[in-house]
């Protein structure tokens, strides 16, 4: 996709702009998807499954006999397993912030339910020093929906207790943390490429009656990518192009020598394009609608 772009059929060519900046959509790029970012969210639906117990599906059944047994999806070996397992454990770190346990049929010192994340990993002595043990569930620590927890004046023990998150009570389940509470590919894309600050002059780029060429080539030049005289890595060419020789005048004088930001000078040349079709005897007809319509033209 990306030799595609910047090279097209030819051998020569380079990339212009960062693939990150590509692949969002109204932020500044054009939208396109990031494979990697998509295979990612993908790839985290089966872990899902697997974090939400979803034993209707085999997959799941057969991952918790064979790969998991008496321990979680967040302590299991990370080394252990075939490669495709080995691949979606690597994304546990990125989706335990988004992960919220609720109720009392977790495991208290394995499952990340706590906002200090596995409490196995911050207190090994943890089971010892509560007289829990390593597979007890929450119910342990809960009673009529209330904390019950060790008084324990261990640091470590304390620092739980003060930070215990709140009980909803109701049925055990698993939260993902958005809006509507459950888990969507699109928020988990959005999880791997993470949104940006919208820009004003996107929607100069979508459009029913857009050009895609001409849109790709005013992108480059709101960006200050276009291959042009001005750039000093082209400065060892000749002055042949009437834009960079004969226009470099008009616009010293149009401009009046004075730098603008790219999306200003955008503004003008659309004002003036707008007031050059206005300005031409065109027929009534679909096409001049069209044409009108194109350019925001009243």
């Amino acid at each position: 996709m990306r030799t595609f772009l910047w090279k097209g059929n030819s051998d020569t060519g380079y990339a212009k702009v960062a693939w990150n900046q590509v692949c969002l959509p109204d932020e500044g790029g054009l939208g396109i998807r990031d494979v990697q970012a998509l295979n990612y969210a993908l790839m985290s639906k089966h872990l899902w499954a697997v974090i939400n117990n979803h034993d209707s599906f085999i997959w799941v059944q057969w991952v918790r006999q064979n790969h998991i047994r008496h321990k979680t999806v967040w302590t299991v070996n990370t080394n252990a397993g075939s490669w495709c397992w080995r691949k979606l454990l690597r994304l546990r770190a990125i989706l335990q912030s988004q992960v919220e346990y609720r109720n009392s049929y977790v495991l208290i010192w394995e499952d990340p339910w706590h906002t200090l994340g596995s409490l196995i990993h911050l207190l090994s002595s943890g089971p010892q020093l509560t007289s829990t043990s390593i597979v007890d569930t929450m119910s342990m620590v809960i009673l009529n929906g209330v904390w019950f927890w060790p008084l324990i004046t261990d640091a470590e023990c304390l620092q739980i207790s003060q930070s215990l998150p709140t009980l909803h009570g109701g049925m055990d389940t698993i939260v993902w943390k958005s809006e509507r509470g459950t888990f969507t590919t699109k928020a988990v894309y959005r999880l791997f490429h993470p949104p940006k600050s919208k820009v004003d002059w996107s929607s100069l780029l979508v459009g029913s009656f857009t050009i895609p060429r001409n849109t790709f080539i005013l992108w480059l030049a709101i960006l200050g990518r276009l291959s042009t005289m001005d750039k000093p890595w082209l400065s060892h060419l000749d002055g042949g192009c009437s834009l960079c020789t004969d226009g470099q005048e008009r616009n010293r004088r149009k401009f009046q020598q004075i730098e603008r930001p790219a999306i200003s000078l955008v503004t003008i040349i659309l004002n003036e394009c707008g007031q050059r079709i206005l300005s031409a005897e065109l027929s009534c007809n679909l096409s001049t609608i069209a044409l009108y319509r194109l350019w925001r033209i009243p």
